[in-house]
């Protein structure tokens, strides 16, 4: 066996144990939101490791994806401070813990796709 498959079959491995933990603590549905993230983090493997060319079409698409993404996923909430018009905070809407499990998913699935 090659060393690629067992990089591969350690991203699968780790890649499903942190998504099984962002279902739980995130909900499936956000989590595969995150997950969505998996082919942009193959691309940048890719391109990181093995040299492949991004077209510009490629990248453009990967930031609407997460910039879709990071609107899901933070709130923006009224300041507690009375009389202020426009200041407003940017928070997260879920638990961190959860949300790194669902990027460690993604980074697990898009290393192991390439």
């Amino acid at each position: 066996m090659d060393m690629a498959y067992h990089f591969r079959l350690v991203g699968f491995v780790i890649g499903d144990f942190c998504l099984f933990q962002a279902f739980i603590l995130i909900g499936a549905r956000i989590s595969m939101l995150l997950m969505t993230l998996a082919p942009p983090i193959a691309a940048f493997t890719g391109w990181y490791f093995y040299h492949d060319a991004i077209e510009t079409r490629g990248v453009l698409g990967m930031l609407i994806t997460i910039i879709g993404i990071a609107l899901v996923i933070f709130v923006r909430t009224p300041s507690s401070m009375p009389g202020k018009i426009s200041s407003s905070k940017v928070q997260l809407a879920l638990p961190w813990k959860g949300i790194i499990f669902a990027l460690i998913a993604a980074m697990g699935q898009g290393v192991g796709w390439y």
